[in-house]
């Protein structure tokens, strides 16, 4: 540019070029988001910056952010030949946590080729059963308290003996049969 100005218009121009928009670093945007797609990136992105540019999320559909992230390294073979390999790394970021405390270390950098995976988290299924309002199965994507399960549940009918509440849990070794009394949990003792 510079030696094009100098070709009588400028004597002795100087020139400083500063990249404002990038038109080839593309992300890949996949998912339980209302639209996927490709993505080009206007600079250094954040997951919070792409969740602004996809229209944002439904806390409670979505739990989880993965970026799949492929990169090249070099490694030395068995016959001490240098090769280079392709690695995919993954970078999953819980919404949760940033979105609801406030967590900044899940606010990941993203780059151009990266894919990025919006999706629930992983569900549990659990069965409150009994003298409870709703029996029946529960799917959460944590773990919940007793007290949890129980207002999952919509609560304890009048005919439920709060003291003799057991949970049953499948471990390796078989079941699990851990018995709550509410009235003392009631009470404090957790």
């Amino acid at each position: 540019i510079a030696e094009k100005l100098e070709t009588g218009y400028i004597r002795n121009p100087q020139v400083t070029v500063l990249v404002k928009e990038y038109n080839s670093q593309k992300i890949m945007v996949f998912g339980l988001v209302d639209r996927p797609g490709i993505y080009k990136l206007k600079g250094p992105t954040r997951v919070l910056d792409l969740i602004s540019r996809i229209g944002g999320i439904t806390l409670g559909k979505v739990d989880r952010l993965v970026i799949s992230r492929k990169n090249k390294e070099e490694v030395t073979t068995a016959k001490g030949k240098k090769k280079t390999v392709e690695k995919v790394k993954t970078i999953t970021v819980d919404l949760r946590a940033l979105l609801l405390k406030g967590d900044l270390s899940q606010n990941a950098v993203i780059y151009s080729g990266d894919t990025i995976y919006v999706s629930a988290a992983k569900r549990a299924k659990i069965y409150i059963l009994g003298q409870v309002k709703s029996p029946g199965p529960y799917e959460v994507s944590r773990r919940v308290t007793v007290l949890e399960a129980i207002n999952l549940a919509g609560g304890i009918t009048d005919l439920a003996a709060s003291n003799r509440i057991k949970v049953i849990r499948e471990t390796e070794s078989g079941k699990q049969t851990i018995r709550v009394n509410m009235g003392r949990i009631m009470k404090g003792d957790k």
